[in-house]
């Protein structure tokens, strides 16, 4: 997504930003083809979980990968959906049973694939907003 990319290029300018981990950028660590997205790769979810625990409590992790998401949450990250919508430890349990379920129904169907539905303007601005607040509240302590 073209806005992904341009939002991990501007966080890299970005001064008060330590670290950026995102597949379209050609020069992080461990970089995946934003193309095939059958597999972010065990090897980049694993840097960016590493990352999460040694710079927690201010580390904000945008991710759609829940087992990811429940990682970082546990080293005391902030997560965010790309929607905007926020994983906490009260809500990770039921995103991973839903996880799941979902992963084995679609493993009993043959051709069947799931995912979320495409982005769009409302969840852009629900990710800004959720965005500007957790950013606000890390500054303010």
């Amino acid at each position: 997504c073209s806005n992904a990319i341009e939002l991990a290029k501007w966080l890299t300018e970005q001064e008060q930003v330590a670290w950026v981990n995102y597949a379209g950028l050609r020069d992080i660590a461990v970089h995946i083809d934003p193309g095939d997205r059958r597999d972010l790769g065990k090897a980049q979810i694993n840097c960016i979980a590493q990352e999460a625990v040694r710079v927690s409590p201010r580390c904000v992790v945008i991710t759609g990968d829940i087992p990811l998401a429940d990682r970082c949450l546990k080293a005391g990250a902030r997560v965010l959906k790309h929607n905007g919508a926020e994983f906490t430890p009260a809500s990770i349990g039921s995103a991973l049973a839903t996880r799941a379920i979902l992963e084995d129904l679609r493993a009993g169907m043959d051709g069947i694939d799931g995912g979320p539905p495409p982005f769009n303007k409302a969840d852009r601005s629900q990710f800004l907003q959720s965005l500007d607040r957790v950013m606000m509240g890390l500054a303010r302590g």
